[in-house]
């Protein structure tokens, strides 16, 4: 792809994954929790579906689209559909789940006030805050199983022996600090490989 069109080249920058043990360690978190985060963002677009549907039924004027044509021009026009509230709503989350940022306000005072204000709050408290830090909290907690991993191996690699799993305190009891072939207790040929 790479020879036709030039873009496909920079894929080969993601190399660094395999180069470097610490990108490879986060996104082996990434992959292991993968089902788990395949999860939590279905529960994510349920979610938008549901509050699509509510604010169509409920707070239609406040779901305006807005964009800006060629020539400059400014658009609105409210969504018409669940699809196109859910599109409206998924396109304009911004990082902190916060929705009174891209939806029309209301007026203090007006009906739709305290009704406007409970769909705000469990949105943000909902996606922002419980939806969002439950793949952050996956993929740390993770991360930190890799990490435990690595470390438990490294340990084994460093106080076992490689051929006959003896730990370095038997193995050096024995008195084989010499690097050559020895015939062991329990008939078991020892290499110090410390």
């Amino acid at each position: 792809l790479g020879f036709t069109t030039s873009e496909y080249f920079t894929l080969m920058l993601l190399d660094i994954l395999n180069n470097n043990d610490t990108l490879a360690s986060i996104m082996e978190s990434v992959v292991q929790q993968g089902a788990a985060i395949s999860l939590v963002f279905y529960l994510f677009l349920i979610t938008i579906v549901i509050y699509a549907t509510f604010g169509l039924t409920h707070f239609e004027k406040y779901l305006v689209l807005g964009w800006t044509t060629e020539d400059g021009e400014e658009q609105e026009k409210t969504c018409s559909s669940v699809i196109a509230c859910f599109w409206h709503l998924l396109y304009n989350l911004p990082e902190e789940g916060n929705m009174h940022e891209y939806l029309g306000t209301v007026e203090p005072g007006s009906k739709d006030y305290l009704l406007r204000i409970l769909f705000d709050t469990t949105f943000y408290v909902w996606v922002g805050i419980l939806l969002l830090n439950v793949v952050t909290g996956l993929m740390v907690d993770t991360f930190g199983a890799v990490r435990e991993e690595k470390q438990k191996r490294e340990a084994i690699k460093k106080n076992y022996c490689f051929v006959c799993g003896f730990e370095r305190d038997k193995y050096e009891d024995l008195g084989l600090d010499s690097p050559e072939l020895v015939l062991g207790d329990e008939d078991c040929l020892y290499l110090n490989v410390f």
